[in-house]
């Protein structure tokens, strides 16, 4: 079977194999079909990384040839189809062809699979031709071909069909695929072997194993063992780390036949006070008649600073980000509800919403720090990004004011009992803040010992 070099670009790798044995009755044939449209689907990705045919070998003329080529220079029936067409007009009008023609877009050339006479097997990975691509009941013997995107991928699927076909009593022949600088024997049957003690194997599973019972075990799995190797088939590329093997194990053993332990704790479950704490916000603030939306923890340092005429309050930021939209982790709340409000203009009024979630600063631990920030950083401290707890506030209508968000905030401070009749916790000061009008911000501020001043705690504006 030749590769040739043109298929480079679009459809690089190919796998194959001849299996004889008994006559394909309507059942068996309706098993290979299935097992083909699934492993396609799902492992092949809908057919981009991987593809199968399958194809009456008595009919064909050695050498195979698979290339790329024009998509009007070649011209077959394809399966199910009402006569001749080209490539180009079986992506167009065939419904196998209209179903997967995306996996081809941008190819000037496409993939074709032709016996040495000229006659067209297959259009991989579309559909195969009516003539030599047409496996029938009573057929003794039959190619198996795949192609694909991924070397490992085809060879993983020649793999599994060989399997499944042995099983059935099936003798599987090899084929040689000549590449341009390599000729590979395919299927690529050559096992993985992974070390697995059975210390190991025992004291994750809690079971008293040695060397004759994990070997007892592991053959009902199918899989070979001598003195702590495992010899894992071609087939189960799920088996990638030694406690894969011992899960398999387990399987084997029974997980019903594992003794139970008695309970060495008993905890009952609740919220945390942070927790409660926060719903009691969200129920106070659902109360007033406001709306609950939940924006993404990823932000952009235009939206939280740009826009808002804010300073960097330490930001921290992801190293290799997909999209600068989503480059960096919220540091505040009140951006991205001013970004739900701008995405609402067209909606009526009044738009009243809160916002209950995590937020994440860069701070400055190991260092001393005064109401007006870090003092002395960078002398013996360490820089370490926090999780705060916040809530956030918009109110939106034709006619809203300070008077409004000072309400709002004065319900939540009650309702938190810091701030009453009786005493209060927390102060409220006049304060410009970059984000509201000149002399119509405040800061709420805790009150500290002796009734001194604390640190801040929100803003109204």
């Amino acid at each position: 079977m030749i590769v040739d070099p043109s298929v480079a670009s679009v459809r690089p790798y190919l796998v194959s194999f001849i299996a004889k044995g008994k006559a394909l009755d309507d059942y068996l044939l309706k098993q290979l079909i299935q097992l083909q449209e699934k492993f396609c689907e799902g492992y092949g990705r809908r057919r981009q990384k991987v593809s199968i045919g399958l194809y009456r070998s008595s009919t064909l003329s050695w050498p195979l040839h698979y290339k790329a080529v024009a998509p009007e220079s070649v011209r077959f029936v394809p399966l199910e189809g009402d006569g001749e067409m080209d490539l180009s007009e079986i992506l167009a009008t065939h419904p196998k062809g209209k179903e997967y023609a995306w996996v081809l877009a941008g190819h000037k050339h496409y993939p074709i699979f032709m016996d040495a006479s000229g006659k067209v097997l297959s259009f991989p990975p579309i559909i195969n031709s009516d003539d030599l691509g047409r496996l029938e009941t009573g057929d003794t013997e039959f190619l198996f071909e795949a192609t694909g995107l991924d070397e490992e991928a085809v060879n993983l699927s020649s793999a599994v069909f060989a399997q499944a076909l042995a099983d059935r009593g099936y003798v599987i022949e090899g084929v040689q695929v000549q590449y341009t600088d390599r000729i590979v024997a395919t299927p690529v049957l050559e096992a993985q072997r992974i070390i697995v003690s059975v210390a190991d194997a025992s004291a994750l599973l809690g079971v008293a194993l040695d060397d004759a019972r994990m070997k007892r075990l592991l053959g009902k799995a199918r899989l070979g063992y001598a003195d702590g190797s495992i010899v894992v088939p071609a087939w189960r590329h799920d088996i990638m780390h030694p406690v894969d093997v011992i899960e398999d194990i387990g399987i084997a053993y029974g997980f019903e036949n594992m003794g139970s332990l008695p309970l060495t704790s008993y905890t009952v479950g609740r919220s945390t006070p942070l927790v409660a704490a926060c719903d009691k916000a969200r129920e106070l603030c659902v109360g007033l008649g406001m709306q609950e939306v939940f924006s993404a923890m990823l932000t952009s340092k235009e939206l939280l600073y740009d826009k808002t005429c804010t300073p960097d309050i330490g930001t921290v930021e992801i190293k290799e980000y997909m999209s600068e939209t989503y480059s960096v982790v919220r540091s505040w709340l009140l951006p991205g509800l001013l970004s739900v409000l701008s995405k609402n203009k067209h909606r009526g009024y009044p738009q009243h919403l809160f916002e209950q979630g995590a937020v994440t600063v860069l701070e400055q631990v190991g260092v001393a720090k005064t109401s007006k920030g870090v003092k002395g950083a960078g002398e013996g401290g360490h820089t370490v990004a926090v999780d705060h707890e916040k809530i956030g506030i918009v109110l939106c209508d034709s006619v809203v004011d300070y008077t409004a968000a000072r309400q709002v905030a004065d319900v939540l401070l009650r309702g938190f009992g810091l701030f009453g009749d009786d005493g209060s916790a927390v102060s409220v000061m006049e304060q410009d803040h970059p984000l509201f009008i000149s002399g119509r911000g405040a800061a709420v501020m805790l009150i500290g010992e002796n009734g001194k001043q604390g640190r801040e705690v929100g803003i109204i504006g």
